[in-house]
């Protein structure tokens, strides 16, 4: 049975990963939430992502360019047999030469929003009867984000298309680390990704709560939110999806419910370049969340402030 290695202190951030890609298995989705995470080196960021690279439907990049993606992967993304490409680090476009870096990123761009439909330049063409999208995850370090050498990639928009969430490590957690590498490596089963799609619903009593997060996330990264707010909707279905097959429940009629929504909202507590302390300990309703209920429906409303 295949294993991968156990990651201590990083598991918000492999369910954020993990949520992001069962965004790609639901049946109303516009496209699959795409992620950056970011993190200080030695952060478990590109453990995180090899927990799922293995998967059919995901395919794994050290590095890579709009040629090699389009001659060897597109036609896997037309079919949906790829559904999503993670990046280790993303850091590597920096030793990519500046016209290979622009070619990449544009490409990226539409692939991940609005999806590709005809493509013609020196090194890629290519022509489809439907606009081909896919997911997309990467990781990068904050030193990145402040080069001003490297940027521009980042303030051309390219940027706003991904839901980013950056963390960091307490000494605490680093003392528990370097302790479990002395006692071994410990070995778990992969992720579960579903082979099919599934229609999940999401009840207008959480409308509110989702468009405050979304505004919240547009005011820290300067935009108006409005890809945030598509973005959080599909990760509280897919949290909802998460929950279904963990719990092995019927996989129809499937409803966002508030226990999915808490989950999104501890996600949502690193949704901006703060770096918050990944181990930090919290109940849902402690440090930024009030749950409010109403007298009808107990989960009619979640209010929060960061």
């Amino acid at each position: 049975m295949k294993t991968v290695r156990r990651l201590v202190g990083v598991e918000k951030a492999v369910e954020f990963v993990k949520a992001c890609l069962y965004s790609a298995f639901l049946k109303d989705s516009e496209r699959p939430v795409s992620f950056l995470l970011v993190a200080d080196p030695e952060s478990g960021k590109t453990g995180t992502l090899k927990q799922f690279c293995d998967h059919r439907a995901v395919h794994y990049l050290t590095s890579g360019t709009a040629y090699g993606i389009v001659r060897d992967l597109l036609p896997k993304i037309r079919n949906k047999e790829v559904r999503f490409l993670l990046m280790g680090d993303l850091n590597v476009l920096s030793g990519m030469s500046q016209k290979t870096k622009n070619q990449l990123l544009s490409f990226l761009s539409p692939l991940i929003e609005e999806g590709v439909l005809n493509l013609s330049s020196f090194v890629v063409s290519e022509s489809n009867t439907v606009f081909v999208k896919c997911g997309f995850g990467a990781t990068l370090t904050p030193g990145v984000l402040t080069d001003g050498r490297t940027r521009k990639w980042i303030e051309s928009g390219f940027m706003s298309r991904l839901m980013v969430m950056s963390y960091s490590y307490s000494s605490d957690l680093v003392a528990r680390i370097k302790a479990g590498q002395i006692r071994g490596l410990a070995l778990e089963e992969p992720p579960v990704l579903p082979d099919s799609d599934y229609q999940v619903s999401i009840p207008s009593r959480y409308d509110t709560t989702i468009l405050d997060w979304s505004d919240k996330i547009g005011k820290a990264f300067k935009t108006n939110g409005i890809r945030a707010h598509r973005d959080l909707r599909q990760l509280a279905k897919a949290l909802a999806l998460i929950r279904v097959f963990e719990e092995d429940l019927p996989r129809k009629d499937i409803s966002v419910n508030l226990q999915d929504i808490a989950d999104l909202g501890e996600l949502f507590y690193y949704f901006n370049l703060r770096y918050r302390v990944m181990d930090k300990h919290w109940s849902a309703d402690d440090e930024f969340t009030e749950l409010v209920f109403d007298n009808e429906d107990p989960g009619s409303a979640v209010s929060s402030s960061l």
